[in-house]
């Protein structure tokens, strides 16, 4: 008798539990940095648009030295 298994994944919560441990510099917010990925599938939207919502002042966050963007989680929930 063979069994079945069922594998069930929940992809939005696995992405905001990578989130950064470096709290936002604009607002103090605590392990809320995302790159410009984990805040697009976060919102479903794609990573152009978290660019465009950070050059139009929507979302705020910060610059590496890498030239890579980290997002600030809460900025994102409040627009």
């Amino acid at each position: 008798m063979r069994r079945r298994i069922e594998i069930v994944t929940f992809e939005r919560e696995r992405i905001v539990g990578r989130e950064g441990t470096a709290a936002c510099p604009v607002c103090l917010a605590p392990g809320a940095l995302l790159t410009t990925a984990q805040a697009a599938a976060l919102l479903q939207v794609t990573e152009q648009s978290i660019r465009r919502w950070l050059s139009g002042a929507r979302a705020h966050g910060v610059k590496t030295p890498g030239g890579q963007h980290r997002v600030c989680r809460q900025s994102l929930l409040r627009s």
